[in-house]
């Protein structure tokens, strides 16, 4: 199987569970709020504002992940996504409400990318709230799938650019 019936298959696999619940007014609610609350990873900046910043010692982990996020985001939306150049999913009119469509390409899922990166950096920093962290990450990432604004695999690219962030921010710093 090539790369690429591969990556249709994933997508119209993941189309398929979605689409069961698209129109759901409350899962397109939630859905709707959490790529919302995620834009600009402003979800992760203000964990880590309550999370990190308060306290001295962890202030300098916030610093960190606040560069990290930036350059991740930058390096994403304006060099990856212009190489890759991949269409993003047709709108569907099952929704109940309007998620924004950017106007950058698909491929990768740049809210995934930063839900992976934030998410493994707030568990190092406060490991003990790590399950909310992986869960916010999943249901920020599943947010796109549902909202069309990304295939299935698009946010699956996006998790490994975010590992790869991660890696190299524990590397840097």
């Amino acid at each position: 199987m090539t790369a690429t019936k591969l990556f249709t298959a994933i997508d119209d696999a993941a189309d398929g569970v979605f689409d069961r619940i698209r129109g759901n007014r409350i899962a397109d609610q939630i859905f709707y709020w959490l790529s919302f609350v995620a834009e600009f990873s402003i979800l992760w900046q203000i964990i880590a504002l309550v999370g990190l910043a308060p306290f001295s010692d962890l202030r300098d982990q916030w610093l960190r992940l606040v560069i990290i996020l930036l350059i991740e985001s930058v390096l994403v939306n304006q060099v990856i996504k212009r190489i890759t150049n991949r269409a993003r999913p047709n709108p569907t009119d099952k929704l109940t409400t309007r998620p924004r469509r950017p106007s950058t390409t698909s491929l990768p899922s740049g809210h995934a990318s930063s839900a992976t990166l934030a998410a493994i950096l707030l568990s190092i920093a406060l490991p003990q709230l790590t399950a909310l962290f992986v869960v916010l990450a999943v249901l920020v990432a599943a947010s796109r799938i549902h909202n069309r604004v990304h295939h299935a695999s698009d946010v699956l690219a996006g998790v490994v650019t975010g590992f790869v962030f991660a890696g190299a921010a524990l590397l840097l710093f």
